[in-house]
């Protein structure tokens, strides 16, 4: 890779830097932990240099965002090294980080904050961030894993204990949780998922490295670095071979890219049911020996709390999605099946047809005759009133085996399961009853045209429609009232 003067001169200032850091360090600070801070410097120096050299806005970003956190932690504790004891010594003694390293540490958490928010996937950062049910499930996740990690963890007791490192675990545990909340947010993809990842493991990493210092056991820190190093790593290496994923994401529309169907399915079981029942069954063990604190209880009961709202709203959701299809097929006016429900519901009643019913049904187009009057002389609020009390009529009439739909203005259609040789009649009378109105009231007629068919055999809605209509017009201009249900041609 050819490098610009401007990337050169970079490297170089970061190189130079880090170099110069590591020396003071090391000539200063004991030969236990001065180690531990050149890997901190080193890190330091790579991600930055990274950062500089990152093809894209974003990737430079995370990466820069990456060796921020880096950097403020090697300042931190090389302040602490270099005007204080060895930390594992401080921590044995009862003496704590200075106040500059405690400040130094507490401005990486912004960072994370700021790397959690280049997770979110880039239509949900153009649509302002995500809805209000995609933020209840990344706060109901990042919540009930934060409550598990305190009970289930050392991490709950040391957090109680009010000194700086409890500061730190806790805002660990936040970005922890908050990380993996987003982690498991459906459409999560590989590019989205890195930051997201980074913050996890770098969180992660320095409640491994605070609970190494406060339990004297090595191979947590060994952990620790293991783990920052790790997901680093894998974020910068997605971002440099992935690049920018603005463009193909854009070009797809919303849950056509991510998680598949069933992963999807295992993530949602995950967030809205094994992370609620396993915070209620810990919960409930540790207050049935009662050995939980007012922090871990506080915990359980927003953990819980945000559970049975993300689930309310689902089902809330759920009902306006349903109101939705409902509506599709729908008439508005009338609440009759429109075209499309008529199709749809005439083919689900043809697939489940009762075995020994009738072989034979009737399928009739109705138009109102003098319609136009009542809109002429009421208005079209008194003719929309007598469209809606026409389709309850028809409805009482045809009842559960029959269907009514509005194919729009003054026509309908009725389609009745079992045989009835006074239909037209009772039909006829129904609608021509009055309707009172506002100003009085008005009564209309219908013409009807009628044909029979066999729900297995004939063919679709278009041709019985059609051939029904003919005939209904054919009465209504011969002003004749009887109606033969003929086999339809």
């Amino acid at each position: 890779m050819r490098l610009r003067s401007g990337n050169r001169l970079h490297v170089a200032s970061i190189s130079g830097l880090a170099l110069v850091w590591a020396l003071m360090v090391n000539t200063y600070a004991g030969a236990t932990d001065a180690p531990v801070v050149l890997v901190e410097v080193a890190a330091s120096a790579v991600l930055a240099t990274t950062a500089a050299l990152a093809p894209t806005t974003r990737a430079r970003w995370i990466v820069g965002l990456l060796a921020g956190w880096a950097t403020l932690t090697a300042a931190g504790d090389s302040y602490w090294l270099l005007t204080a004891a060895s930390p594992a010594v401080a921590y044995a003694t009862g003496q704590h980080e200075p106040a500059a390293t405690v400040a130094a540490m507490l401005l990486r958490y912004p960072l994370g904050a700021l790397l959690l928010a280049l997770a979110l996937p880039e239509a949900a950062r153009r649509r302002g961030g995500s809805s209000l049910g995609g933020a209840l499930g990344v706060a109901q996740v990042a919540t009930s894993a934060a409550t598990l990690l305190a009970l289930l963890t050392p991490l709950g007791a040391f957090i109680a204990h009010n000194r700086p490192y409890s500061v730190f675990l806790a805002f660990d545990v936040a970005l922890v949780a908050a990380a993996a909340g987003l982690l498991v947010r459906q459409g999560t993809t590989l590019t989205s998922a890195a930051p997201a990842t980074a913050a996890l493991t770098l969180a992660a990493a320095d409640a491994l490295m605070l609970l190494s210092l406060l339990e004297s056991t090595a191979w947590t820190g060994v952990l620790s670095f293991t783990l920052a190093l790790a997901g680093c790593a894998f974020c910068t290496v997605v971002l440099l071979r992935r690049g920018d994923p603005v463009a193909p994401l854009a070009a797809l529309p919303p849950g056509a890219v991510g998680t598949t169907r069933a992963t999807g399915l295992l993530l949602r079981v995950l967030r809205r049911l094994l992370l609620p029942v396993s915070v209620l069954v810990v919960s409930t063990a540790g207050l049935t020996q009662r050995t939980l604190t007012g922090h871990q209880v506080g915990l359980v009961a927003v953990a819980l709390a945000l559970a049975l709202v993300e689930a309310l709203w689902h089902v809330v959701q759920a009902e306006r999605a349903e109101q939705a299809a409902a509506a599709v097929v729908r008439d508005e006016l009338t609440g009759a099946w429109n075209r499309r429900g008529l199709d749809r519901e005439l083919q689900a009643r043809r697939q489940r047809r009762l075995r020994g019913g009738e072989q034979v049904w009737e399928l009739l187009v109705l138009d109102l005759d003098g319609f136009k009057l009542v809109n002429d002389t009421h208005g079209h609020a008194a003719g929309d009133e007598v469209l809606r009390v026409t389709v309850r009529r028809i409805a009482e009439v045809v009842g559960a085996l029959g269907l009514v739909a509005r194919l729009g203005g003054d026509e309908f259609v009725v389609v009745v399961q079992d045989r009835r040789p006074d239909l037209v009649d009772r039909l006829r009378r129904a609608v021509a009853e009055p309707v009172v109105l506002a100003d009085g009231s008005c009564s209309v007629s219908t013409s009807i045209g009628a044909v029979t068919f066999e729900p297995q055999t004939d063919g679709g809605v278009d041709a019985l429609l059609l051939e029904a209509d003919r005939r209904m017009y054919r009465h209504k201009h011969a002003g004749r009232h009887d109606v033969a249900f003929d086999r339809a041609r």
